[in-house]
């Protein structure tokens, strides 16, 4: 005997919403053997709806996701009233005839009207939502896999608690079968470990014989977290190796999720800014007269650096060549002629600056000197 059952998903969640489902009719229990298709394509915001059902033995039905994001997710929904019972018919109302109206001296008498009783609606039992485990920062998540053939299983990441910029390491550990763990944000692949397993006997998705990536199937690797992204863990399982021991051994993997802030960028020191100046080559403290002062006199060519941007600020700075090295100075007793301008002469100024530079290139006197006044420390 046909009968309907009214079929009602319960609350949805958002990554549901957009997709279809298939129903399965079970007649074993728990929808655990005869099942036969009833429906496929159906809409998820089209439920809860009617589906017709013409073998009076089922007893369950068998809900699977087809798409989306929850794709491949099933429940088992028990019939709350199996075919067999007995319809309670509806009563027919009786028509209940109309008094004639007796006249009277004050007017006609008004006709009762027969009230038909209402048949009571039975109320269907909610069906539960199916939920989706999410995981998190500082979880571990597993699974296994026993068919020989390739597979991908999908898991859900929460990874709210980290902030925006944060380094996320994916700590794997594939064991029995080659595994390649992707991370994928709002569905596009973002980072992954590449195909890794201890058994690197055999081809595959991997390439030939001996291409894993990492052969002791542990390892980990990174990627950057980025606040309001959907994450998800896809694992690929290899199909097994065919000439394995046991033949066709079943799979089992293992990933924990690492949540650390971002280093901090250390910052470039600032760079020190070299002013240029101009020496002539040295002279004789004693001498200066003689030398500096006395025609022709001595050319300030020499081009040379200091940290220091005045002349007069010089004491106890060091004075580098053109290539950045200390110059060796002539020392105590000996001075240099010096000017912030190339090609000026000591005998044609008749005032010039002049520095003292020990062996080390630092300066260890500073005056100027006037070739008609003596010399004048700063």
């Amino acid at each position: 005997m046909a009968f309907n059952a009214l079929v009602n998903l319960g609350t949805v969640g958002e990554d549901i919403t957009g997709s279809t489902v298939s129903i399965s009719g079970c007649t074993g229990a728990s929808c655990g053997s005869g099942c036969t298709s009833l429906a496929t394509g159906q809409a998820v915001s089209g439920f809860p709806k009617t589906i017709s059902i013409t073998n009076d033995l089922v007893t369950s039905l068998y809900v699977k996701v087809d798409n989306g994001q929850c794709s491949g997710t099933t429940q088992c929904i028990n019939i709350n009233f199996v075919a067999g019972a007995t319809a309670t018919p509806t009563a027919t109302p009786t028509n209940t005839p109309t008094p004639t109206p007796t006249a009277t001296p004050v007017g006609p008498t008004a006709t009762p009207t027969s009230t038909p009783t209402s048949t009571p609606t039975s109320t269907p039992t909610p069906t539960p939502t199916a939920t989706v485990v999410m995981y998190g920062c500082g979880d571990t998540v597993s699974d296994t896999y026993a068919p020989s053939t390739f597979v991908t299983q999908t898991k859900y990441l929460d990874l709210s608690d980290a902030t925006n910029g944060d380094i996320v390491t994916i700590t794997f550990v594939a064991n029995d079968r080659p595994n390649r763990f992707n991370i994928y944000g709002d569905s596009s692949l973002i980072a992954n470990s590449g195909w890794v397993g201890s058994d690197n006997t055999y081809a595959g998705p991997w390439g030939s014989a001996g291409s894993l990536v990492d052969t002791d199937g542990n390892g980990s690797f990174n990627f950057t977290y980025s606040s309001g992204t959907t994450y998800e863990l896809r694992v690929d399982v290899g199909p097994a190796n065919p000439d394995g021991t046991p033949p066709n051994p079943s799979d089992a993997w293992s990933v924990t999720i690492g949540c650390s802030p971002a280093p901090t960028a250390t910052p470039e020191p600032t760079a020190v800014p070299y002013y240029d100046f101009y020496i002539a080559s040295p002279s004789q403290t004693s001498q200066t007269q003689t030398t500096y002062c006395s025609s022709p006199g001595y050319v300030m060519s020499a081009v040379v650096k200091s940290t220091s941007s005045t002349i007069s600020g010089m004491l106890n700075y060091t004075i580098y060549d053109s290539n950045g090295d200390p110059i060796v100075g002539a020392g105590s007793g000996y001075v240099y002629a010096i000017s912030t301008t190339q090609y000026e002469n000591t005998y044609t100024l008749g005032t010039y600056y002049f520095v003292e530079i020990d062996s080390m290139g630092m300066v260890t006197n500073v005056g100027n000197v006037s070739c008609s006044g003596g010399e004048n420390p700063f």
